[in-house]
């Protein structure tokens, strides 16, 4: 035989060979892994015998000792008790039934004997939860029982409490119902659910505050009762604060203006926004005073928001207007300011539309919240005519971004504006040219393909502009 041959009978017999034993294995004995779990899970039942034994012993012990508990409830624990008892027995019969299987040492029988098992397993961990429960039950009302005078003297003072609150943010509520009329509704029905929790908490007192109080008082109503006062108590401050906060924020807007942009290509290709947001504290909207702050950030952001957002340069992306909650946020993109307008011929806490000697109109800001029209629209403001406005609450309400028009046909607002250019030119995006060089922008935007060598920006500040067509690929390494 040559050798050739050899090697292939070899290998043939070899095969046979595994053949051989898979087939002795699958037919013969009970796999190990069974047996071991078969093993442990009679050491846990051992073991679950003692502690429930112990705590089981401890619950009866407390039960008896307990002259004020209620029959119907004493029955109940003892019954949970002997029904634990009776799960251990179970769990214990199921091990002995996989005991018995397991001795055949066939592999055919492990299903059952697995099935066997993990029944023990639920049983026994019923039976010691069952008894684990009984007893933290039987020691928290023993306390009480010892104890009946603090725990009756406390849910007095508790009700007591709830009885003399007085809301912090009731007067503040009161008053945004006047300053926002549209929120009249969600506030009253705030202020309605406190009202509801006392009333439920005197309710709960003129009934069992006799009962509680006498020698022989059941510990269990006693508990009840100081654990339905305590949470009342819990509720109502809880509830307060809630409103304080839906107040405040009706009385606070913000805008987040996009002032800048940025494509970052280093070892990685990033994409950054920076923005501004102005914050406007309103302190009175009938006397119209108010007062505002500023912040300016960058962030990265996604190639999603990045690219839903290059037109928009200047432009306000979202905002929260006052008289508004924080959930009622909105981020359809439009003019940095317009939101604080008021429709042509009406006026709000921020300005009025006035006639100019030519019998037209035009939008202006009261003296306190002049600082708005720099803020949002510069050096080259130009006045908002009422025709602006409607342009834009069309816009506004058709879901569409407002840009504004030119006479030469041009957008007013957004990146595209020649405004815009020049307020913001010192910006990086404006001076990078809109990172027309970069290779994010050359590629369409691509994701892939961004090299960590081959397109790395020439810049050593990592800053979009020129790139390298040398070296490997790798994947776009930003968000």
């Amino acid at each position: 035989m040559d050798r050739q041959s050899l090697l292939y009978a070899s290998a043939g017999i070899a095969v046979l060979a595994l053949l051989v034993v898979v087939l002795t294995f699958s037919g013969g004995g009970l796999n190990p892994q069974t047996q071991a779990g078969l093993a442990t899970a009679e050491q846990l039942l051992n073991t679950s015998r003692a502690n429930h034994g112990e705590l089981s012993r401890e619950a009866r012990s407390l039960i008896d000792a307990m002259t004020g508990l209620p029959q119907s409830r004493r029955e109940q624990w003892l019954n949970r008790l002997d029904q634990s008892e009776k799960d251990l027995e179970s769990a214990a019969a199921e091990l002995e039934q996989a005991t018995e299987l397991a001795a055949q040492d066939d592999d055919e029988l492990r299903v059952e004997i697995e099935r066997r098992i993990d029944q023990a397993r639920q049983k026994r961990t019923q039976a010691l939860q069952a008894t684990s429960e009984t007893l933290d039950a039987a020691r928290t009302v023993s306390e009480v029982d010892k104890n009946r005078s603090r725990y009756v003297g406390e849910a007095r003072a508790g009700y007591r409490q709830i009885a003399a609150y007085r809301p912090a943010s009731l007067a503040g509520a009161q008053r945004a119902m006047i300053d926002w009329p549209d929120k009249k509704a969600d506030l009253s029905q705030a202020i309605q659910q406190m009202a509801d929790v006392k009333a439920r908490s005197a309710s709960l007192w003129k009934e069992r505050s006799r009962a509680i109080a006498a020698p022989d008082a059941d510990a269990l109503l006693i508990l009840e009762t100081h654990q339905n006062l305590e949470a009342d108590g819990l509720q109502l401050a809880r509830l307060d604060s809630q409103l304080g906060r839906k107040v405040g924020q009706l009385y606070l807007s913000w805008d987040r203006i996009l002032v800048d942009m940025d494509i970052r290509e280093g070892e990685t290709l990033t994409l950054h926004h920076k923005y501004k947001t102005v914050t406007v504290q309103i302190q009175d909207p009938q006397k119209k005073q108010g007062a505002h702050s500023e912040s300016e950030a960058w962030v990265q952001v996604s190639k999603a928001t990045f690219d839903a957002l290059e037109d928009k340069l200047g432009m306000s992306v979202a905002r929260k207007p006052a008289g508004k909650y924080e959930e009622e946020a909105e981020s359809l993109a439009q003019p940095a300011g317009y939101s604080y307008l008021a429709p042509p011929g009406q006026s709000n806490q921020y300005g009025q539309w006035r006639r100019d000697s030519h019998g037209g109109s035009f939008w202006v800001f009261y003296g306190q919240y002049m600082f708005m029209r720099s803020m949002f629209w510069g050096p080259a403001y130009q006045p908002i005519l009422p025709r602006d406005y409607n342009d834009y609450r069309r816009s506004y309400t058709s879901g569409r971004t407002y840009y504004g028009g030119t006479a030469a046909g041009r957008p007013r607002y957004g990146t595209n504006s020649r405004t815009t250019a020049s307020r913001y030119r010192s910006s990086r995006y404006v001076r990078s040219g809109g990172y027309r060089n970069s290779y994010y922008k050359r590629s369409g935007g691509n994701l892939r393909g961004y090299g960590s060598s081959r397109y790395r920006t020439a810049d050593a500040g990592g800053r979009g502009g020129s790139y390298r067509s040398r070296g490997s690929r790798s994947f776009f390494g930003g968000k």
